[in-house]
């Protein structure tokens, strides 16, 4: 992943394009996803991951999830057909 600055924003969201298309290649109820997204929540990145989260009915459980103050933030997104469900 690019690291957060504005000059690398067309590529994470290029990034961001390869994973909704990998979600709708496959067939199935839940679809996790895991990593290091270089996007802390307050960050140029973070506030694209969660805006793109948001229109892709994806659940960002380490905003969520994990205390706001926290450095150790990784991605989890999780879509599922029915709802979010807590991991």
């Amino acid at each position: 992943m690019p690291t957060d600055c504005v000059d690398n924003l067309p590529e994470f969201t290029q990034c961001l394009a390869i994973i909704s298309a990998a979600i709708e290649s496959v067939d199935t109820e839940c679809t996790v996803i895991l990593g290091d997204f270089n996007a802390h929540p307050r960050s140029l990145f973070g506030k694209e991951l969660a805006d793109y989260c948001g229109e892709q009915s994806l659940c960002y459980l380490d905003v969520e999830r994990l205390d706001k103050d926290t450095y150790e933030i990784r991605l989890i997104l999780v879509r599922s057909l029915s709802s979010c469900h807590p991991l």
